[in-house]
């Protein structure tokens, strides 16, 4: 694991977080290193650090490293500080090459270069580093630890590309690789994802406890360690997921006796999650009868995932020219969203819809 910014965990007195500022060293927290998990002992050390950063370090005169650790020692809405963590985490090499620099002294190139260097980085990765970085000054600025952010809207970032046709699936596509599973779990989890849209985590992350009569619902106002949906605290709204009646049969029947844990399990009775079932879907897609359909239809496996079943069902919807808004409040997400990620209308439905308009009238 990368040591984070300016915060080493040394074995002295038993085990704890120090650092060394202006050649001093100064004991941050005591315990049991816990940074991979965000644990406690690493959040106390992270607050000490940012305090100590403040105390020593004019607004002037703040780093890049300080200004993220003061950003990873805030306090998060409802403790939801585990995406940006993450996002945080995407940090770590531009603060090994400009940690030590003022903040001030930043430029938009010194960023546009680092994100350069990082080969394995998608649009998406990038822009999302960048976006941290600017959260991360923009946070100091309003908390009076700097004068002023000197990438504020000067800093251009990479934009992402957004799933387009490439990403939907054929019904034909769809059978044949439910076809291929090998046992009832996966089938049934595929199936859920068709026919719901949900995004997958949604899925894979449900519970017993929120699972009843056939609907799944993901409450907004949870904290971690439980499962906070994506834009729970954005639209303070319950994640609500319908299944058809045959799928919660079909469910139910697995769930059995069960009375709590995760709602969908693999065979073996081990919880779902992302590796494993990309794994699974990878192993699908290899199948001969897969990859010949692919062939045949021209599309290309780079951009089919699990997600692209949420793709086809939304992209599926708009073409039967159903209400954009019903289908953003049944999938969890925004008109907007739908409009420029999902929606591609085929010139020739668009036609048949306007005609049926005009018999209508």
């Amino acid at each position: 694991m990368a040591r984070k910014p300016g915060i080493n965990y040394w074995q002295r007195k038993g085990g704890g977080f120090f650092t060394t500022i202006a050649k001093v060293q100064h004991e941050l927290a005591l315990g049991p290193n816990d940074s991979k998990d965000n644990g406690p002992i690493y959040r106390q050390a992270l607050k000490e650090y940012a305090r100590l950063i403040c105390q020593s370090e004019p607004a002037h005169l703040l780093t890049v490293a300080g200004a993220v650790a003061i950003y990873q020692a805030r306090e998060w809405a409802n403790d939801d500080g585990r995406h940006w963590k993450k996002h945080c985490a995407l940090l770590e090499s531009f603060i090994e090459g400009h940690g030590d620099r003022r903040v001030a002294e930043l430029l938009p190139k010194d960023v546009t270069g680092w994100l350069k260097t990082r080969l394995t980085w998608g649009a998406t990765t990038k822009q999302k580093a960048g976006r941290t970085l600017l959260a991360a000054l923009n946070y100091c600025v309003r908390e009076g630890h700097l004068t002023a952010n000197p990438l504020a809207r000067r800093l251009t970032l990479p934009q992402p590309r957004s799933r387009g046709k490439e990403a939907r699936m054929t019904a034909a596509l769809m059978d044949l690789i439910h076809a291929q599973a090998r046992n009832d779990e996966l089938r049934l989890l595929l199936e859920v994802l068709r026919q719901t849209g949900a995004r997958p985590v949604e899925v894979l992350r449900a519970t017993i406890d929120r699972y009843d009569d056939g609907v799944i619902v993901h409450p907004w106002n949870v904290t971690p360690p439980e499962y906070v949906w994506k834009s729970a605290l954005k639209t303070r709204r319950d994640r609500i997921i319908y299944l058809s009646p045959e799928l919660a049969s079909r469910l139910e029947r697995q769930i059995g006796v069960r009375r709590d844990g995760p709602l969908f399990r693999t065979v073996s009775g081990r919880p779902w999650t992302y590796a494993n079932l990309s794994k699974r879907w990878d192993w699908l897609l290899s199948r001969p009868a897969v990859q010949a359909h692919l062939a045949a239809t021209e599309l290309e496996r780079e951009h089919l995932t699990p997600y692209a079943y949420r793709h086809t069902f939304i992209s599926d919807w708009c073409d039967a020219g159903r209400s954009t808004l019903e289908c953003a409040t049944l999938c969890g997400t925004s008109v907007k969203m739908i409009e420029s990620v999902y929606s591609h209308p085929d010139a020739r439905r668009l036609r048949d819809h306007y005609l049926q308009f005009l018999a209508g009238r």
